[in-house]
């Protein structure tokens, strides 16, 4: 055997035991930001989803790849989809149906954007448009399948439907991250309960969440909605349900973004207080 045969066979071996090293996350986040650049968001996101089922979650390599997907995920390619969508965005408590207009026509533009994708399945269930939503959400799971964001997505939906047997096994989901929408989960058992007539139970997990959450205006709507299904209208809920709506600040209403039903019986309860005497 030749020298420069031999020298060939141990650079090849040092060639493939280098390329069959274990890649590093820090290299995961590296390879998924060059693939976006390139406008490859499914790839992009793909890697980094691989990646973080394979963590701890409470590790540091966890948080700072949770952070690139959620940046690579929804950044946006071009100024025309983010004008669109900032369009969308404006018009989202009051034109709720043009708003997601805008939203359609900024995705098409960007498609797999995860800041649209959410905003519209959420101003589609603010319309009780179910299975609009249902097809936004499952086109998300292929680029963002493990947030927080994501899962409450689901849990709406369902909730949407009212197929609460398909919830609760949703909710018994031990590994999930919940991180920031524990204040949104409250409803759903609430929910349940109201649709099954137990209102003890409700009231009883109202009275927590108030406890939790006073400032929070669907507290209070459940609450009305509860006494007027018993037949004794609790005015007092209603009237706080409305002044906690119509104070809200634009800066309050961020910190409750994720609330697809937040303060859209406004106009219900309102007609329905001014047939009583107060």
């Amino acid at each position: 055997m030749t020298y420069g045969l031999l020298f060939l066979i141990i650079l090849a071996t040092a060639f493939g035991a280098f390329a069959n090293q274990k890649e590093s996350y820090k290299d995961l986040i590296s390879k998924s930001q060059n693939l976006s650049l390139q406008h490859d968001r499914l790839q992009a996101c793909q890697i980094l989803i691989r990646a973080l089922q394979k963590e701890n979650k409470n590790s540091s390599a966890y948080r700072e790849l949770r952070t690139s997907l959620d940046n690579l995920s929804g950044v946006f390619y071009t100024d025309q989809a983010q004008a669109t969508f900032a369009q969308g965005e404006s018009l989202l408590e009051t034109k709720p149906k043009e708003a997601i207009d805008k939203f359609q026509e900024a995705l098409k533009l960007e498609d797999g954007n995860m800041a649209i994708l959410k905003a519209l399945a959420r101003a589609q269930l603010r319309i009780d448009d179910c299975r609009g939503a249902d097809t936004n959400i499952k086109n998300a799971e292929n680029f963002d399948s493990v947030s927080a964001e994501y899962h409450l997505l689901r849990l709406q939906a369902l909730d949407c439907h009212k197929d609460f047997d398909a919830l609760n096994e949703e909710l018994k989901e031990k590994d999930i991250d919940l991180d920031g929408i524990e204040k949104f989960m409250k409803v759903f058992s609430v929910d349940e309960n109201f649709q099954k007539k137990d209102f003890k139970k409700a009231r009883q997990q109202l009275s927590l969440w108030e406890t939790q959450s006073p400032d929070y205006p669907e507290v209070y709507f459940w609450k009305w909605q509860i006494s007027n299904a018993q037949g004794v209208p609790d005015k007092v809920s209603g009237q706080k349900y409305l002044q906690l709506c119509k104070a809200m600040t634009a800066r309050k209403r961020k910190s409750f973004n994720l609330d697809v039903d937040l303060c859209k019986s406004t106009e219900d309860v309102e007609a329905k207080l001014k047939t009583f005497k107060l």
